[in-house]
């Protein structure tokens, strides 16, 4: 999995930017990244955010330079990433998705980090179509999260994109010190289970041995960097959104990362249903890995298969 160089963080001038912008922090610091742009989508030229026209009523000067200075502030105040790491200040107008989009495409980003909404009632649909939509990975870090990264956990279902996301779970863990990483796969018991003479329970451990065989299969392809990755099996066949989410709270996982692809397709356009109702329901961020494609302008370049950030 290529590193994370070049990211994308939205600013929406939110109570959740400050959240943002440090978690943005924390990954540049990971990853070394080389730029991070920090970009504002109003919707016309003319337009400054609510948060922010009693503050622009005193000012003089164009509105996308205002709110550009007010971008600034905020970095100023919350992001410590990396001394090394170039920063950016953009302002777009018009569509916020298709903002955003555009500049993925433009400035050939590898990773966009998002707020997220918290409250009752928030709508977090923009995260959710961000996701469907974008040519790269996606990070929606809830309002109120700390800039921390403790327990990491990555549900496989032993699928190449599976092999992705443990990558680049190893990636996070290692750059972070940690030692360990955890890896959840979600088996069931077919219909069928009772023609073989055995009860569901005597099926169902059949199913446990046949999904840790599947795990040892799977772990022997992966380069773990000296971690131990602890898998955790859960016999849910339906509701495995609530399996993964049960897990997060029985193991006080502080980043959830799934994986997904991209396809320039009217299929691409499609998000698994397991991975819209986390990013929905999720209270810690989940970080959605996706192959870096765009069609025709596939980015060139970049290594297969390499675990670093």
């Amino acid at each position: 999995m290529y590193r994370y160089k070049r990211l994308l963080v939205g600013i929406s001038f939110c109570a959740h930017d400050q959240s943002t912008v440090r978690y943005a922090a924390m990954i540049s610091r990971l990853a070394k990244s080389e730029k991070v742009f920090f970009l504002h989508v109003a919707r016309s030229p003319d337009a400054v955010p609510r948060a922010l026209r009693a503050e622009y009523a005193e000012s003089s000067g164009p509105a996308s330079e205002f709110v550009r200075q007010r971008m600034e502030a905020i970095v100023a105040d919350t992001f410590e990433g990396c001394p090394d790491t170039e920063l950016q200040f953009e302002v777009a107008h018009g569509s916020r998705i298709l903002g955003i989009l555009g500049f993925i495409k433009r400035e050939r980003i590898d990773l966009v980090v998002v707020g997220k909404r918290q409250g009752p009632g928030d709508d977090v649909s923009f995260p959710v179509k961000l996701t469907r939509k974008a040519a790269c990975s996606v990070l929606a870090v809830p309002g109120g999260t700390h800039p921390e990264l403790g327990e990491v956990l990555v549900p496989v279902d032993f699928s190449e994109l599976s092999v992705d996301a443990l990558e680049v779970g190893i990636a996070f863990a290692s750059a972070s010190g940690r030692t360990e990483i955890k890896c959840l796969h979600a088996y069931g018991v077919p219909s069928g289970y009772y023609s073989t003479g055995k009860t569901y329970e005597q099926f169902a451990e059949v199913m446990r041995e046949n999904a840790q065989e599947q795990f040892r299969e799977f772990i022997s392809r992966i380069d773990c960097k000296g971690l131990s990755v602890a898998p955790i099996f859960k016999l849910e066949q339906h509701k495995i959104a609530a399996a993964i989410r049960e897990a997060i709270d029985e193991h006080q996982v502080k980043l959830l990362i799934v994986a997904t692809r991209w396809r320039e397709t009217l299929a691409g356009l499609l998000l698994g249903h397991i991975t819209r109702s986390l990013i929905k329901t999720s209270h810690i961020p989940i970080l959605i890995v996706k192959e870096k494609e765009t069609g025709a302008e596939a980015v060139q370049d970049r290594p297969d298969r390499e675990t670093t950030l």
